[in-house]
């Protein structure tokens, strides 16, 4: 059965963004454990979504889905289902400027077209289809732990710098970040400037 399923109804996307073009749909396609419906199929599965009548299986995992191609009811019912059966989620779009990561309640992750159909995709799929996948932000970013200290050490000093009544501007920010991370609460700056240098020397 499968564990992740991507819901494409535009395929000629996957051709031009993929860098290997065919090839690369070829190895897609004979992944054991992922599923991806042909274009007919696909938008059957969208309607049937978008009238809130599709079935989630209970093996999925990972929903990989245009984010343009269902509507706000549709949309609604996706984050409830998926929140409902722990189901990831990666909204893809050419109208995504800009990549927004949650993992609060709902792990899902919002990226353009192009950052999905990149040659970090087989390899992401692979990984995750062994458990081997922590965080969705993987399937971006190398190194997307260290992206996001580095960026939490560079929030935390902007606000140490500020006088009082603008520091709180910044908490928001460093919050979500902790969030992501996995922090229950901030970490202390010599211990993460400790953590960053462990992470640089490993690379």
């Amino acid at each position: 059965m499968s564990k992740i399923l991507i819901l494409e109804d535009r395929p000629s996307r996957q051709r031009l963004f993929l860098p290997n073009r065919e090839k690369d749909i070829e190895t897609l396609l004979s992944i054991s454990g992922l599923s991806i419906p042909l274009v007919d199929d696909c938008k059957k599965i969208i309607d049937e979504i978008n009238n809130e009548h599709y079935l989630f299986k209970d093996t999925l995992k990972l929903l990989i889905i245009h984010k343009s191609s269902i509507n706000s009811k549709g949309l609604m019912y996706v984050y409830k289902a998926c929140k409902d059966q722990c189901i990831k989620i990666i909204f893809f779009s050419g109208g995504i400027a800009q990549l927004n990561y949650h993992n609060e309640n709902l792990e899902f992750l919002n990226i353009n077209s192009s950052d999905l159909y990149s040659a970090r995709l087989i390899p992401f799929i692979r990984n995750f289809l062994q458990d081997k996948v922590d965080n969705l932000l993987e399937l971006v970013f190398e190194n997307w732990e260290l992206t996001y200290l580095l960026q939490l050490r560079k929030l935390i000093h902007s606000r140490d710098s500020e006088i009082e009544i603008y520091k709180n501007r910044f908490d928001s920010k460093i919050k979500m970040i902790n969030q992501i991370l996995g922090y229950e609460k901030e970490m202390e700056e010599q211990n993460l400037n400790a953590l960053i240098n462990k992470m640089i020397l490993n690379l």
